[in-house]
C-alpha cells in the first residue's frame, strides 16, 4: 500500500480517483446521516446490507468515525436503478 496521502485530507490515504470527473480534486466523503438520507435506509438496514455484502462498506477516518465515499454510494445507486429497470 502507498504512503501517498490525499490533498486536504493528509490523515486518509490517497485519494481514490476511480469515476471522477475531476481526478485532482479528493472524493468527497459521506456520514451516515447523509448516506441514509440519499438512500432512504434506515441505519439498521445499512448495517445489515454491508454485512451480507450488498452495500459498500465505510472507511474509517477515526476509531468511532466512518465515511462513505461518494463514488462508491453513486455506483451503488446506479446498480439498483438499473436493476429496476
Amino acid at each position: 500500500m502507498s504512503n501517498a496521502r490525499c490533498p486536504g485530507f493528509g490523515h486518509l490515504p490517497a485519494c481514490d480517483t476511480r469515476n471522477r470527473k475531476d481526478p485532482t480534486m479528493p472524493e468527497k466523503l459521506n456520514r451516515r446521516p447523509e448516506v441514509e438520507a440519499r438512500t432512504g435506509l434506515a441505519r439498521s438496514t445499512l448495517y445489515d446490507w454491508m454485512k451480507a455484502g450488498t452495500f459498500p462498506k465505510p472507511i474509517a477516518l477515526g476509531t468511532r468515525l466512518v465515511a462513505w465515499r461518494e463514488s462508491d454510494i453513486d455506483a451503488w445507486l446506479a446498480a439498483r436503478e438499473t436493476k429496476a429497470a
